[in-house]
């Protein structure tokens, strides 16, 4: 039986759909791209309303920086 190849697209839709937020790190982990704001832009031009949420964090060495988590809205 053939396998269904899955798209990076097309998995953060999904995971999008289902009211969940998502970053840069999260899509790194899912998809294995680095290019979630290319997938967001593409989602945004096919009509989906989505929202960016910028978050302060800390890295590893201890300084402030801003990450972006990305929400459909409702």
């Amino acid at each position: 039986m053939k396998k269904e190849r899955k798209s990076a697209t097309g998995v953060i839709r999904k995971h999008l759909k289902r009211g969940r937020s998502i970053n840069q790190l999260q899509c790194l982990e899912m998809t294995g791209t680095w290019r979630l704001s290319s997938i967001i832009h593409n989602l945004r031009q096919a009509g989906e309303n989505i929202i960016s949420k910028p978050k302060q964090v800390k890295t590893r060495y201890g300084i402030t920086t801003t990450i972006v988590n990305y929400k459909i809205e409702k």
